[in-house]
């Protein structure tokens, strides 16, 4: 369920800010980002078992979320809309995660279309790796209020 609000969140978030009369200044940080609801990344095959997200959860994540809308297109899949325009991006992902692919291919367009964004991975971090206590989380929480100007940063 909350994969599904974070990815219909980040959706959402790009839709108004094409839509808006002034962008905010910056995008926010997107953990384990899902921009491809055409589950087409290779790494979405390659980890699937690896990882604590599956292909079977993502193939019921796409059915929950889409209602049968087309995973090809925007907004429901930003790799496949125009991200000119956006404000800055902060992408994060596991290195052992299924959207490491998404989160690469989101941070290659974003950057062709005159986005500034920065991709960290974290090695050897499965999906969600945020939500938990380890020290990588805390490393990308700093890493958000650094980016954010913020004095601190905490999971919700």
């Amino acid at each position: 369920m909350v994969a599904r609000l974070v990815g219909l969140a980040d959706s959402g978030r790009r839709e108004l800010s094409r839509r808006g009369p002034a962008a905010p200044a910056a995008g926010g940080p997107w953990r384990c980002p899902r921009s491809d609801f055409t589950l087409a990344g290779p790494s979405i095959s390659a980890g699937d078992g690896n990882d604590i997200l599956d292909r079977a959860t993502l193939d019921r994540i796409r059915a929950d979320c889409l209602a049968g809308a087309d995973p090809g297109q925007a907004p429901q899949s930003p790799a496949y809309g125009d991200l000119r325009g956006l404000p800055p991006l902060l992408l994060a992902a596991g290195a052992r995660e299924l959207l490491l692919d998404d989160a690469r291919r989101l941070a290659g367009l974003a950057s062709a279309a005159g986005v500034s964004c920065r991709l960290d991975v974290y090695d050897g971090m499965p999906h969600a790796f945020h939500a938990t206590t380890l020290p990588a989380a805390a490393t990308l929480f700093r890493r958000v209020a650094e980016w954010t100007g913020a004095e601190s940063v905490t999971p919700a």
